[in-house]
């Protein structure tokens, strides 16, 4: 079953996530099952960053860490009001043990995700 809120936040960690595929005026984002991640709201998702030198790696310096299990998906928001979600069937799911400070790393429309402490 999934859980319909994030536990609440006490810290928060860093995301990255390597997407080559986004063009100028698009922002990738986060959105998810919590409050935090816009509750599967496109419009109200975390935002991510990058720039000419970090470029194709998005960051979220300051991602609500999760609760194990939680789900979530990257999606590239498009200056119209498009979104494209990941292309793969379900949701990322938080890995466990998450705490404040640790990084996690993705590839757009992969599900594999990697926590590092």
């Amino acid at each position: 079953m999934a859980r319909q809120e994030c536990a609440p936040a006490f810290g928060s960690c860093r995301f990255e996530v390597i997407c080559a595929s986004t063009h100028p005026g698009e922002e990738l984002a986060c959105v998810g099952v919590c409050p935090q991640l816009g509750s599967w709201n496109a419009g109200r998702a975390v935002k991510f960053t990058t720039d000419a030198t970090l470029f194709p790696t998005w960051v979220c310096e300051a991602f609500p860490l999760l609760v194990a299990g939680e789900e979530f998906k990257v999606v590239i928001r498009q200056p119209g009001g498009g979104v494209v979600w990941e292309p793969f069937e379900g949701n990322r799911r938080a890995p466990s043990g998450l705490a404040a400070g640790c990084v996690l790393r993705a590839l757009f429309g992969d599900i594999a995700i990697k926590a590092v402490w």
